[in-house]
């Protein structure tokens, strides 16, 4: 492995953007084998936010060399359908009344 390929997170001055949240790659690799070292990592150091763009186990998930962990089980990762369709709706959960895009940014 070369010494310039980047391991682990990388720090971000900002918050991550409603848009850039959900893009792709996504900017934080949750199901990466060792996504709860970096994020300890990032909690440790008082960082604001961080990415996973770039790191080296990004490139191998994305090429299929390294398996991500099965998400959750029961968890949905489809969320976001279920928060459009009632975002008005007083009977929905706080998250989807309050919008997603502040809690993003928290």
């Amino acid at each position: 492995m070369s010494s310039s390929r980047v391991t682990g997170p990388r720090r971000l001055r900002s918050l991550l953007t409603e848009e850039e949240a959900f893009g792709f790659p996504p900017p934080r690799r949750t199901l990466c084998p060792k996504y709860e070292e970096c994020l300890e990592l990032a909690a440790a150091r008082l960082w604001r936010s961080f990415t996973c763009r770039g790191c080296f186990y990004e490139e191998l998930i994305l090429s299929g060399r390294l398996k991500e962990r099965p998400a959750p089980e029961g968890q949905n990762l489809d969320y976001v359908q279920l928060l459009v369709p009632s975002a008005g709706d007083q009977d929905a959960p706080s998250l989807v009344r309050n919008g997603l895009g502040s809690i993003l940014r928290q």
